[in-house]
């Protein structure tokens, strides 16, 4: 077990390798918290693009209501590999969509198994 002390945390511009036969690993130093926070950001017309991938997903999985709403089960939502495949994470997609009231559902978010029944609704 090689424990590392805080005089092997490299700069980030520093890059150096371990030399053969050394008993001490190199890690690079942390990011900090705004470059780590904008890795996981999306921009709004990747969020847009999405959603609009939500909604075809929508209309092929569910049916049309009397009211002309397309109306899709989240459970099918979930368990469908084409979904899972396109949305890393479909639950923030949904959360996204519902707040730019492209769609709606009960509660303030859903979760599978417990929700796989809920309907989720295009507007």
């Amino acid at each position: 077990l090689i424990v590392a002390d805080p005089s092997s945390f490299l700069a980030e511009e520093e890059h150096r390798t371990p030399t053969r036969g050394s008993s001490r690993r190199i890690h690079p130093a942390p990011l900090d918290s705004q470059r780590r926070a904008g890795l996981f950001t999306m921009n709004q017309e990747d969020v847009d693009k999405e959603i609009g991938m939500l909604l075809e997903e929508m209309a092929r999985l569910g049916t049309k209501g009397e009211d002309g709403k397309i109306r899709c089960k989240f459970g099918a939502l979930i368990k469908d590999d084409k979904c899972s495949n396109i949305f890393e994470a479909i639950v923030g997609t949904l959360r996204a969509a519902k707040k730019q009231k492209k769609i709606t559902f009960e509660g303030q978010m859903l979760l599978s198994p417990t929700h796989d029944d809920v309907d989720v609704i295009e507007l």
